[in-house]
């Protein structure tokens, strides 16, 4: 005996997204995750979810300290699911470390230390300060970024701010682990 039978299937096509397998970021300065969808995709589960600014959006805001690999599991309007991955690699580069090239420390309010401040900075490691015959006037080590608490109000062995151009080293660490180096010329002015 030999039967047969058919039957016309429905297949729907797998939801896409479209974006980079890999985006490079600035420590301390998120990220939106560049991602676009077929046009019927209506759900989005974004993993690991510590580090981003939502799980159930379509393009979350990534703010990782380290290089990090997110996968998103994203259904369309069919139930039809799909996964795609974006690997975050994170830098810290000079752009996260602001040092002045001038300051006052003449008691005014403003501007009176010299300190080192940045984004995505874990601490100062060293900084220390010379004057033109290349002696020390200043040196401070492992302490925090944005402090003017631990700066230099100008002084050298307790006498008073000399106007004058010293120049800086400051070493820190980021918050992904680097290591940075900087020098550079800051201006004592009264």
């Amino acid at each position: 005996c030999v039967d047969s039978s058919s039957k016309k299937l429905l297949v729907h096509p797998l939801p896409q997204v479209s974006m980079p397998s890999a985006i490079t970021m600035q420590v301390g300065f998120p990220i939106t995750i560049p991602s676009t969808y077929s046009s019927n995709v209506w759900s989005w589960t974004w993993s690991p979810s510590n580090t981003l600014n939502c799980t159930n959006c379509p393009q979350p805001v990534a703010s990782p300290k380290f290089d990090t690999k997110y996968t998103v599991l994203f259904i369309d309007s069919n139930g039809c699911k799909n996964t795609a991955d974006i690997q975050i690699i994170v830098v810290c580069k000079n752009e996260n470390v602001f040092v002045p090239n001038t300051f006052s420390p003449n008691n005014d309010g403003s501007n009176d230390v010299f300190y080192v401040r940045g984004r995505g900075l874990d601490r100062v490691k060293s900084l220390r300060v010379f004057n033109r015959w290349g002696q020390v006037v200043f040196e401070q080590q492992n302490f925090p970024v944005n402090n003017p608490m631990y700066g230099w109000d100008g002084k050298y062995k307790g006498n008073k701010p000399v106007p004058d151009v010293y120049v800086y080293q400051v070493e820190i660490f980021c918050e992904n682990s680097q290591v940075g180096h900087f020098e550079g010329n800051i201006a004592l002015i009264q």
